[in-house]
């Protein structure tokens, strides 16, 4: 989930994985984000993720709530 602080306020957002693949991108969505497809990552060991927001209509702080959860 991605909660800006404004309902109104239009984002854009990559997901980058440490081999700096664009794993997830999002371009000019307007307020909260509910996202259930999932973002693949890290199949057989732990991998550390970049999140970069960029072209925010407003300068304020946004959540990220990420849910994680093993697949075979």
């Amino acid at each position: 989930m991605v909660i800006p602080a404004s309902e109104n306020t239009v984002w854009s957002m990559k997901i980058i994985d440490a081999e700096e693949d664009i794993i997830y991108d999002i371009k000019d969505y307007e307020g909260r984000l509910d996202d259930k497809e999932g973002t693949p990552v890290g199949k057989d060991r732990q991998q550390p993720i970049n999140i970069v927001f960029y072209d925010s209509t407003a300068n304020e702080n946004i959540k990220v709530i990420l849910k994680v959860k093993e697949t075979q």
